[in-house]
C-alpha cells in the first residue's frame, strides 16, 4: 500500500504545469523603435512574471491593424489622430497624451551646413517623406513645409513613404535625393542633418492607448509608460520634454 500511495503522489506531481505567464502587446510607432526596445528591455525586468511583445510600424499601418482586430493591449502613436479615431470607434479602454515631443530635420548624404533647410528644399529632385495622407511623418512635413510656404512648390517632388524608417533607408541608398523624417531618427544615423525652419516646426505629439480589455496587469504597465518613470530612455534617444 505505502507504494501505491507512493506512486500516486508521484503521478500527481509529473501532472501538474506551471502557469501561464500573462502576456502584454505592444504596438509601437517606427519613430518610437529604438524607444520599444529600451521600454521592452525595463519592462521585462520590471514584470518578471509577464510575457511582453513589441510590434513595431507606421502608427497608420497599427491603426489599422487595430481596426481590423488586431490583438494588442497598448498601442504608442506618433500623433493623436489615429488614437482619437480607435478612441472614437470605441476601441479604447483610454488614452492620453505622452510628455515627450520632437522636431523635423531634413536629411541627406551631402547637405552644405552653409545651406538651410529652403534652399535644399529648392534643389532637391526627390524628397522622401512619410505619406502626407496618413503618416504622421507626412503629416507634420505637410504641415512645416505650408507654414515655409513650400508645399506648393515639392509637393510633386515628394516620394511618399510608409513611415520615416523607409525615409532614411530611401536617403541612404540614393532613391531620393533628401528626406524629412523626426530629429531623434537622423541622430540614429550618418546622414547629414538640417533643421526645419524654427518658426514652422509643428507640435509634434505622442500618445498613449490601453485596449478595451485591459486587465490590471496592462492598465499597471500602461501607467508606467504615460508617467515618468522610463523619462531617462526618452532623453537618451533625443526626445524633448513637454515643460
Amino acid at each position: 500500500m505505502p507504494c501505491v500511495t507512493i506512486l500516486l503522489v508521484s503521478l500527481s506531481v509529473s501532472c501538474r504545469q506551471a502557469p501561464d505567464k500573462e502576456s502584454v502587446v505592444l504596438f509601437a510607432a517606427s519613430s518610437l523603435t529604438d524607444v520599444a526596445d529600451s521600454l521592452h528591455q525595463r519592462l521585462a525586468v520590471r514584470y518578471p512574471d509577464t510575457d511582453f511583445a513589441v510590434h513595431v510600424a507606421g502608427s497608420s499601418l497599427l491603426a489599422r491593424q487595430i481596426e481590423s482586430g488586431a490583438k494588442f493591449d497598448i498601442y504608442l502613436s506618433a500623433n493623436s489622430s489615429w488614437m482619437t479615431r480607435l478612441d472614437q470607434k470605441n476601441m479604447l479602454l483610454r488614452f492620453d497624451t505622452l510628455r515627450y515631443t520632437n522636431s523635423l530635420v531634413l536629411v541627406g548624404t551631402d547637405l552644405d551646413a552653409t545651406h538651410g533647410a529652403s534652399e535644399v528644399l529648392d534643389s532637391a529632385e526627390r524628397l522622401g517623406v512619410g505619406d502626407p495622407d496618413h503618416v504622421p511623418a507626412g503629416i507634420y512635413a505637410r504641415e512645416s513645409l505650408t507654414c515655409m510656404n513650400k508645399w506648393a512648390e515639392v509637393k510633386d517632388r515628394l516620394i511618399p513613404m510608409l513611415d520615416v524608417r523607409s525615409v532614411i533607408v530611401a536617403v541612404s541608398n540614393g532613391s531620393v535625393d533628401a528626406g524629412i523624417v523626426y530629429s531623434t531618427d537622423g541622430m540614429a544615423t550618418d546622414l547629414d542633418q538640417l533643421p526645419m525652419d524654427h518658426d514652422c516646426q509643428p507640435d509634434i505629439t505622442y500618445t498613449i492607448g490601453a485596449s478595451r480589455r485591459s486587465g490590471a496587469l496592462t492598465l499597471a504597465v500602461y501607467d508606467y509608460l504615460a508617467g515618468r518613470g522610463d523619462a531617462a530612455v526618452w532623453a537618451h534617444y533625443g526626445f524633448i520634454e513637454r515643460q
